[in-house]
């Protein structure tokens, strides 16, 4: 993990070869990368919700 990552993210969240996928789907723009990150944080949130209710 490069050092500016370790600010950006709890240690082991998000793997290091998917760091590599979403900077590839980004096309290397922070801010599409930024994006995807944000949404896929959410949608993780939002299952794990659905399984604590349950």
């Amino acid at each position: 993990m490069v050092p500016r990552e370790r600010f950006a993210f709890r240690p082991k969240a998000v793997a290091e070869e998917m760091l590599g996928i979403v900077a590839t789907l980004a096309n290397g723009d922070a801010r599409i990368a930024l994006q995807i990150l944000l949404r896929a944080g959410k949608k993780t949130k939002d299952k794990q919700t659905e399984v604590d209710n349950d």
